[in-house]
């Protein structure tokens, strides 16, 4: 059973929210004051004081609600709560799924609907390609409850970290562990701080923060989390040169996903992370491996065609490389450096060396969202290689150098 006053918060929420969706002004609704003043209703919406019914009444009326059947709607709270759980799991795509049957079911035309609008925009946070950025929820924040608060402040640092505000970012996430102590979202705290911390350099950090989320997730048994986590253990250990203990977490984590219904975007993060570290490590033998045993349910991105063009190009099969390479350019024709990258791997399948040095000057040397240091590693090898096959030592060198100051 709610608290009167959280059933008071819960009105006022939704009146407020749906208000600000209709852009009605609180000075135009309140006329000239007679039913309620301008001051009581923004206390009101704040929730800072209470209105009687008949008040109540009158503008729910205002904005085209009948103030008793919204109060004895349902409130979706049990589906709030699961969507929840799903959240801090990591299981984006059932907490979507959840989302959008409320939401078909009229989840925001209930007192529930300012929990939504907090769900909205944690899904928006987590790279949901379906739902678009709704922080309306935002204006709510004085009326959650101290988890809900500690929600909204997590959701927050995942949009700041996507920015690349990782020092607020952290901020954020150590004042949401002030707030409260649930076991679900502690563990998600953690595992977030394991991936800021390795993005900003700092590993060790980070090894420790995903250890723990790891143990934690394994209480839980929340599997794709527990895969989450042995991936980005992963990176960290690629990251500080620990190419073994990186190939043991990719291993499990691709094992897992491998096991697990429904995990194609995991089952491809995997694949392509091994593959990343065969390439870093030059292991085409293990990338020949990989390929023979292909899953099916690979999503397609542009990663995921770079890696296949990349390791059919590597071991010899030129004909499955250009097939990847120009689906690829039919896919992503709106990326210029991705482009580049497949033209190259094209020229040197069929074997045009005209221009090949040309070509990875301008792939090593470009400014680009999709250049990263393995990438021009990757390439710096393949220019490498043709100048010393030229007998040109003085330009190999030059880039050997490069490498090495990296």
């Amino acid at each position: 059973m709610k608290s009167n006053q959280n059933k008071s918060h819960l009105i006022a929420g939704f009146f407020r929210y749906h208000r600000e969706k209709l852009n009605y002004s609180l000075r135009g609704l309140v006329g000239d004051g007679k039913v309620v003043d301008l001051s009581s209703l923004s206390a009101f919406e704040h929730g800072k004081r209470n209105l009687n019914e008949e008040q109540l009444i009158w503008l729910f009326e205002t904005i085209g609600y009948d103030y008793d059947e919204v109060v004895k709607s349902y409130d979706f709270e049990k589906e709030y709560l699961n969507i929840v759980d799903a959240i801090c799991l990591g299981e984006t795509q059932n907490a979507e799924s959840l989302f959008f049957s409320c939401v078909e079911n009229g989840a925001f035309n209930t007192l529930g609907c300012i929990n939504f609008s907090l769900l909205k925009y944690v899904l928006s946070t987590m790279n949901s390609k379906r739902i678009l950025v709704d922080s309306t929820c935002i204006m709510f924040e004085e009326m959650y409850s101290p988890i809900q608060k500690a929600i909204l402040q997590v959701a927050k640092a995942c949009e700041l970290k996507i920015l690349g505000d990782f020092d607020s970012a952290i901020r954020l996430l150590k004042e949401a562990e002030r707030m409260i102590y649930d076991l679900k979202i502690q563990a998600w705290i953690t595992h977030l701080y394991g991936v800021i911390y390795g993005l900003v350099g700092n590993y060790v950090e980070a090894a420790v923060a995903l250890l723990k989320a790891k143990q934690n997730y394994g209480d839980f048994l929340s599997v794709i989390r527990m895969i989450q986590t042995e991936l980005n253990l992963g990176n960290i250990y690629l990251s500080t040169l620990s190419y073994k203990k990186a190939e043991e977490s990719y291993l499990i984590a691709y094992q897992q996903s491998m096991n697990l219904k429904d995990s194609s975007y995991l089952l491809t993060k995997c694949f392509n992370s091994l593959c990343w570290l065969y390439f870093e490590t030059n292991q085409y033998d293990k990338v020949k491996n990989l390929l023979l045993n292909k899953p099916l349910e690979l999503v397609e991105s542009r990663n995921t065609y770079f890696v296949l063009a990349w390791s059919y190009y590597k071991i010899g099969n030129y004909e499955e490389s250009i097939r990847y390479c120009k689906e690829g350019l039919e896919k992503f024709t709106d990326y210029s450096y991705v482009c580049m990258i497949y033209e190259y791997i094209m020229k040197a399948c069929k074997g045009i060396k005209t221009g090949q040095d040309a070509l990875l000057r301008k792939i090593i040397e470009t400014e680009d969202y999709d250049h990263d240091a393995l990438t021009e590693k990757l390439f710096t090898y393949e220019i490498i290689d043709i100048y010393e096959r030229r007998k040109n030592y003085e330009k190999a060198f030059k880039y050997a150098k490069k490498l090495l100051n990296r």
